[in-house]
């Protein structure tokens, strides 16, 4: 997944997305949050910083927006309801 990547619709999984749209064109990719977490490992406090993305998007044929969640639509596409398509050109 990156900046400028086209996605399809699987037509056959079409009905177990969470998204729906047809298609979906990557535009920009902006840092959402930083999810912190913290364990002990050996008697010690250990911080762990995770970083979590929202994709902005051109979606069906580009007559609409969205903002998707980036772990959201990568569960997508390792599903296969999604497929990639290419690059756009715009």
């Amino acid at each position: 997944m990156f900046i400028g990547a086209r996605y399809k619709l699987n037509e056959d999984k079409g009905s177990k997305s969470m998204f729906g749209y047809k298609t979906i064109e990557i535009m920009e990719r902006v840092l959402f949050r930083t999810r912190i977490t913290t364990t002990k490992e050996d008697g010690k406090v250990v911080k762990i910083e995770c970083p979590e993305y929202l994709i902005y998007c051109m979606v069906d044929g580009n007559s609409d927006t969205a903002e998707i969640q980036e772990d959201e639509f990568g569960e997508e596409i390792m599903a296969g309801i999604y497929d990639y398509t290419g690059v756009y050109k715009h």
